[in-house]
């Protein structure tokens, strides 16, 4: 197999896999294309824009967690995924009703 040379490389491997750009390619098939990519180079970054597309499936908020907590095990101390699990788990939470009486008395 001939290899190729990608002109700014750098720039490619942090943009290839852009949650954005592969959910306006391939839609709701995306996760497929991540489970693939996965499976060729596993990388905590490929599982944090796997689970950026599935958000923007309206997925569940359940799988998107399971997908960053693998992640977070790859790279425990990654800023950039722990931001992303908190962005989601704020959003998980956005929805919610905090205003009862009884979270008011704890308070």
């Amino acid at each position: 197999m001939d290899s190729c040379l990608i002109y700014k490389n750098n720039v490619f491997r942090r943009t290839s896999y852009d949650a954005d750009l592969i959910f306006n390619i391939f839609g709701n098939k995306g996760d497929e294309i991540y489970i693939e990519l996965y499976r060729k180079t596993p990388s905590a970054y490929t599982l944090q824009q796997f689970a950026f597309c599935t958000k923007q499936k309206q997925s569940s908020f359940l799988r998107l967690f399971q997908i960053l907590i693998k992640a977070l095990h790859m790279q425990p101390n990654n800023f950039s995924i722990r931001n992303a699990r908190a962005i989601i788990l704020f959003e998980a939470n956005q929805d919610k009703n905090f205003r009862s009486k009884n979270l008011w008395k704890k308070l």
